[in-house]
């Protein structure tokens, strides 16, 4: 096993067939498993749950686990656990993607709130304040520049009123 080892979930479409029961089961999620310093894939499985994760990787020797020096993974309850258990050693990293998606769901989840409370008190002027400023926060100044051109300090007044209303 490589010393940084990367796992992500991904939809897939195989399925297993169910002797009992006589019918396919479909698995949505498939994970991928890579050497994060060679970014070569390693393994394609075709489960995400933790049991079967542990399992997988506990072919492998104590030793060859104690090489992994790093796990990255996303945010999932069972790649984190699972990597607690099976690599003791290793320090788990969570994936930038999921950790930038989360950050902009939360500022999301904050805009909304506000919306939500200037809507009920019928403040009308700092809803439409608040309102659309999620793709200007994550937009990076540069890109607003190119973008916008004149329109770029008439956005930087709009994000300026709407933090006043909605610190």
């Amino acid at each position: 096993l490589p010393e940084t080892l990367c796992i992500d979930e991904f939809n897939g479409n195989s399925g297993i067939w169910s002797k009992k029961h006589h019918r396919w089961y479909r698995n949505k999620y498939h994970c991928n498993v890579s050497d994060g310093d060679a970014h070569a894939v390693i393994d394609i499985l075709d489960q995400t749950s933790g049991v079967y994760l542990a399992k997988y990787f506990r072919q492998f020797s104590k030793d060859q686990r104690e090489h992994v020096k790093y796990f990255c993974c996303d945010m999932s309850n069972g790649f984190v656990s699972m990597a607690k258990s099976v690599f003791p050693r290793a320090k788990i990293c969570i994936d930038p993607f999921h950790v930038v998606q989360r950050l902009n769901k939360m500022a999301d989840d904050v805009r909304k709130r506000y919306q939500h409370q200037f809507q009920d008190t019928g403040d009308t002027e700092s809803y439409k304040k608040v309102k659309g400023i999620i793709r200007l926060l994550k937009t990076s100044e540069f890109n607003q520049v190119s973008y916008w051109g004149s329109r770029y300090n008439e956005n930087r007044q709009r994000l300026k009123d709407a933090f006043e209303v909605a610190p």
